[in-house]
């Protein structure tokens, strides 16, 4: 296995062990050659990386940056003593890539994931339930959780679905009409944006990231003592103004109702919060500086 082209051009490359199958020079040669120039300037993420060889070749044709996920330590290591060997700057995290498959066991069997930041976060899902199987597709999603999330979901509908076999085999696209529901501008590839469909409890900005943590678990605690069940997400948003740095706790994509009560719960203490819609959540954020 070796890098097939660009400034590590002929580098051999490690396996992690003989069990991981690494992808093939061929196979890395035909997709790199249909990609052509877009590698360059790119910003790579390399999901189920194994030895990190798709990363680093786009690293090596002149990808800006490549983040490597997997969830094997060992396979962390390998990537990261291939990266030095081919003086290439990658980040590499050891965590699970994918929370389809663990989000609906026992069903789920089978995935296909990808990110391409024109296209955005995507996913082919299978599994097996009541003695049918399901494949379905979710494209162009701004982050891989919320993608994930919406599988599960597609799934429950389309197994609730009585049919005769008359129905598609893919049961229903993300997108319609051949066009991708979300499409990137390259230039706003890694820019922070919030992507939830909920609104959000901005519970005020703090000088440090441990602070704004605090706040975002104590009103969560919150939401639960005032009995919603459906808690919200974290986001906590980093803002700059005059080279200082502040952080804006925020409990993300809320439903309506529950932001409002929350913040009615925090005003009569005469605590700070604040509802805010996904259309006000925009850059530069410099509503969130306090």
């Amino acid at each position: 296995m070796r890098v097939i082209a660009g400034e590590a051009r002929g580098l051999h490359l490690s396996a992690p062990s003989p069990a991981i199958r690494p992808t093939m020079d061929r196979v890395r040669e035909a997709i790199f050659s249909s990609l052509g120039e877009v590698v360059t300037g790119a910003r790579v993420l390399d999901l189920f990386a194994g030895s990190g060889a798709l990363g680093i070749e786009a690293l090596s044709r002149g990808a800006e940056s490549a983040m490597f996920v997997d969830v094997n330590p060992r396979c962390a290591a390998c990537m990261r003593g291939n990266l030095r060997r081919a003086k290439l700057d990658g980040a590499v995290q050891v965590m699970d890539a994918l929370k389809f498959v663990e989000l609906y066991a026992p069903y789920a069997d089978g995935l296909k994931t990808g990110f391409i930041c024109a296209s955005g976060f995507n996913l082919v899902g299978s599994a097996v339930r009541d003695g049918r199987r399901l494949i379905a597709v979710a494209l162009g999603f701004r982050r891989a959780d919320l993608r994930d999330e919406f599988m599960v979901r597609l799934m429950d509908e389309a197994f609730a679905l009585k049919t005769g076999g008359s129905r598609p085999k893919v049961w229903q696209l993300g997108n319609e009409g051949s066009a991708l529901p979300t499409v990137f501008p390259y230039g706003e590839c890694g820019q922070i944006r919030y992507d939830m469909p909920g609104d959000a409890a901005w519970l005020g900005t703090f000088g440090d990231w441990r602070t704004a943590r605090t706040a975002y678990d104590q009103g969560q605690a919150e939401l639960a003592k005032l009995g919603v069940t459906r808690l919200g997400k974290e986001w906590i948003l980093p803002l700059s103004a005059n080279k200082a740095v502040r952080q804006a706790a925020i409990i993300a994509d809320l439903e309506p109702a529950a932001a409002e009560k929350l913040c009615a719960a925090y005003k009569a203490r005469k605590m700070f919060c604040e509802v805010k819609k996904p259309a006000e959540i925009v850059q530069p954020f410099s509503g969130f500086w306090r």
